[in-house]
């Protein structure tokens, strides 16, 4: 991306006021920095542990199945569903924080999925899409692609198009989901 194009990207956030609300999470994610699991993550996303005992290794066939089940049904159950480092509210690396502020530019209801919060999740996602990076973001269930395919989408149109597309019932704002 040019830096011309970059600039527009960020002219577009500032007059929406979205790098306000950008600056305000990294004070205060910077402020808090070592960040940990919460204890509100979904109970889909934690280790299952069974009596106490820690899996194996050698099981890992099993886990991958499971973790592959349930991001499976959690595309099935969102449009618009991110998978990301950090939240929304609290993005934990620069690639995230460019898609979050793609999509609230275009106030687009998503679900977003932190997968610093499970080594489980983090693998399974680059296993699910076999794309080796993330963010990952996906339409109808169907991977859209990284942060630098989502925002050259973004600035040819291209993107606002296929996340609006029937989304008028939708809700109308993210939903920040720790694993």
């Amino acid at each position: 991306m040019t830096s011309k194009g970059l600039s527009n990207v960020v002219m577009r956030l500032h007059r929406r006021g979205f790098l306000t609300e950008v600056r305000r999470a990294l004070s205060s994610t910077s402020a808090s920095a070592g960040g940990t699991v919460g204890s509100d993550s979904d109970p889909d996303f934690q280790p299952e542990l069974k009596a106490g005992r820690v899996p194996r290794l050698d099981e890992g066939d099993d886990i991958g199945k499971g973790v592959q089940e349930r991001i499976r049904k959690s595309l099935e159950s969102d449009r618009v569903v991110l998978f990301m480092k950090g939240l929304p509210s609290s993005p934990q690396c620069g690639f995230s924080l460019r898609t979050v502020q793609i999509l609230n530019a275009m106030d687009v209801p998503y679900r977003a999925y932190n997968v610093l919060t499970s080594e489980e999740l983090r693998q399974g996602i680059k296993e699910y899409s076999s794309w080796p990076t993330i963010p990952q973001l996906y339409v109808d269930g169907e991977f859209v692609g990284g942060c630098d395919i989502v925002t050259d989408m973004f600035m040819k149109g291209e993107l606002e198009k296929l996340v609006k597309k029937d989304s008028a019932s939708s809700e109308s704002a993210p939903v920040d989901i720790e694993h």
